[in-house]
């Protein structure tokens, strides 16, 4: 298993695609600096709302894209057959997979934010505060919770349709509160209501690992709360990883 993640992993960082993407979030993260002058008295919050965003946009980016190709592109290539001839089970298979991709993830997470606090320290000649570090944290959560959502669509369908329906997820996902809402407005149909209810009682509310708001323009963090949305994220991670062995165990390959 950590011999497929160790393949996986080199294999995703020498990607092309990969590589055009971290170019793109160096060239965004320099322009936010830019950006941020041209807005007086807020330069700050504008560089931390730009920086943190790109760094969001990058990390979903990558955990769709490589997660969505993950299964499908080695029965492509055959190189499933051949790995899955060997004593390899195939949960063994998955796993590996997901594993190389978090390291991929945790490896994006840690440069972006080692370039998000030179860029905070260079505008501010002041370090950056603790809550920036959870903050990216729980953006790499979010990430890696993508990543088995798309492992679980990469196992059953093709990559173009799995990244629409992780879209369509992640999109939910941070509007489950919203939905809830509109379900129990007065006057709307008992199925609409229920249906609200079961999307927001089954599917993962990512907008608690939003704390992007919340750093950029000062807000207190509580930190007791941080182990909580942690235990939350890893709990769905476990189940979407476990709904991913169940589908790849029944494809026939």
């Amino acid at each position: 298993m950590f011999n497929i993640a160790r393949i996986f992993f080199h294999e995703a960082v020498r990607d092309r695609i990969l590589n055009l993407i971290w170019l793109f979030a160096l060239v965004m993260l320099g322009l936010s600096l830019w950006l941020g002058d041209l807005s007086a008295g807020n330069e700050l919050k504008v560089v931390k709302d730009l920086a943190l965003g790109i760094i969001n946009l990058l990390l979903i980016m990558v955990a769709m894209m490589t997660g969505s190709n993950a299964i499908y592109q080695e029965i492509e290539r055959r190189t499933a057959y051949v790995v899955l001839a060997k004593p390899v089970a195939r949960w063994q298979f998955l796993l590996g997979k997901f594993t190389g991709l978090v390291g991929v993830l945790a490896l994006l997470a840690t440069a972006m934010g080692l370039a998000y606090y030179f860029l905070i320290w260079f505008a501010t000649g002041k370090p950056v505060e603790a809550s920036h570090s959870l903050a990216i944290v729980f953006m790499f959560g979010e990430a890696t919770l993508l990543a088995a959502i798309a492992l679980l669509f990469s196992s059953i369908t093709s990559p173009l349709l799995s990244m629409i329906y992780v879209l369509g997820l992640y999109v939910v996902g941070h509007n489950t509160e919203l939905i809830l809402r509109f379900g129990e407005k007065d006057g709307t149909a008992i199925i609409t209501r229920y249906l609200g209810q079961f999307i927001y009682r089954t599917l993962p509310n990512l907008e608690v690992l939003n704390l992007k708001n919340q750093v950029v323009y000062g807000h207190s963090i509580n930190w007791s709360e941080g182990i909580w949305v942690s235990s939350y994220a890893v709990i769905y991670v476990a189940i979407f990883l476990m709904l991913a062995v169940l589908a790849f165990s029944k494809r026939e390959i």
